[in-house]
């Protein structure tokens, strides 16, 4: 259930410090592990395991704040390719059973450490410094 202070992500609750984006009825988080600089994801504030369980709404929904994510990480990224993934079953990989939209920018180096800049673009590097001191940093070496 959604809080002030968490979103629901299957069973997992995410802080709201690490949403940097929210529409209606979806939002987008900066992934804590990420693969490459701008891994986010995209997610539907209502809990459900597959694309297939989504409202029409819902979907409209979630698809405009990944285009709205996906120009973000362009303008970012100084990139013109971002890769928008959706892993909709175990079977294809999810791992988490509630429906999410993985965005990565493209053509921006191997090293997954630059998540600073998605905060900095979003109006919230406050929030950033406070969460780079709380987590391990990935060793790019």
């Amino acid at each position: 259930m959604e809080s002030d202070f968490y979103f629901p992500f299957g069973f997992l609750a995410l802080p709201t410090t690490q949403i940097f984006a929210l529409s209606k009825l979806s939002y987008c988080s900066v992934n804590l592990k990420p693969f490459v600089p701008g891994h986010v994801l995209v997610i539907p504030r209502r809990p459900v395991p597959a694309i297939d369980d989504l409202t029409e709404e819902e979907m409209a929904d979630l698809m405009l704040l990944v285009q709205r994510t996906v120009r973000m990480l362009k303008k970012e990224y100084h990139t013109d390719a971002v890769t928008v993934s959706v892993q909709d079953g175990p079977a294809a990989g999810q791992t988490v059973p509630h429906v999410d939209f993985g965005e990565n920018s493209e053509g921006v180096g191997a090293c997954p450490c630059d998540s600073e800049s998605v905060w900095r673009h979003s109006g919230r590097s406050d929030l950033w410094n406070d969460r780079r001191g709380r987590f391990a940093p990935v060793d790019c070496e």
